[in-house]
């Protein structure tokens, strides 16, 4: 597992300090805060926020995601606003809105976690995957349909075009190359994307946000 603060919190205490009553209120204090930071937990197979809302405009994510929309959050989905638990359908424009410093999680659900999804939809995840810079038509070979066949297919079973799917997988990628301590620009460029610019468009499509937002936020980062 790695484990990424990309803001760092001070560390100029010394021992004497820390064994003081004084200590032992800075030592409050940092837990006050790093309870207050973002946590971003990306697995091998989930990916997991918990924080603070980050204005989270108009988007639709290329997986499914569960809100827990608490503390005043909600959810504006297909022209209903909702609160509680909200499952957000892959490609469903939606908006997330709160009062500052709203607490919320958001849970995503791999494109090959559904059980029910055709086997060569899961076979084209699988390896995009393993190399999200594949085309369409080495996928597509590999799976052994036509182009146009195998589009149809991931938009039938995972309700998001092709696309998308490769830009989850490339965010994915992001993360774990901020985790071994990459600036953005070189994440960016590690998961396929052109340039910085081009993966924070993609981003705040996907999101709803910019990532230098998240960054500026202080997010923990956990990468198993």
């Amino acid at each position: 597992m790695l484990r990424s603060a990309l803001c760092h919190p001070s560390r100029s205490q010394s021992l004497d300090a820390k064994a003081s009553p004084l200590g032992n209120l800075a030592r409050q204090a940092d837990t006050v805060q790093n309870r207050s930071r973002p946590i971003l937990r990306v697995g091998a197979n989930s990916a997991h926020y918990e924080g603070p809302l980050l204005g989270v405009g108009r988007h639709a994510c290329g997986v499914t995601c569960i809100v827990e929309a608490t503390d005043g959050v909600t959810v504006t989905l297909k022209r209903t606003r909702q609160r509680g638990r909200v499952v957000i359908p892959a490609g469903v424009v939606h908006e997330v809105t709160g009062p500052p410093g709203a607490s919320v999680t958001f849970s995503y659900v791999e494109p090959d976690a559904h059980e029910t999804i055709d086997r060569r939809v899961r076979r084209c995840v699988g390896a995009l995957r393993s190399d999200p810079s594949l085309t369409t038509a080495s996928l597509a070979r590999t799976v052994e349909l036509s182009e146009s066949r195998l589009r149809h297919l991931v938009l039938e079973h995972l309700g998001v075009p092709l696309v998308r799917v490769r830009w989850w997988l490339q965010m994915r990628l992001v993360a774990k190359a901020l985790s071994r301590r990459f600036t953005l620009t070189e994440a960016a460029h590690e998961a396929g994307f052109s340039d910085a610019a081009h993966f924070t468009r993609t981003f705040r499509r996907m999101f709803g946000f910019a990532p230098s937002t998240l960054l500026g936020a202080g997010v923990v980062l956990v990468v198993d």
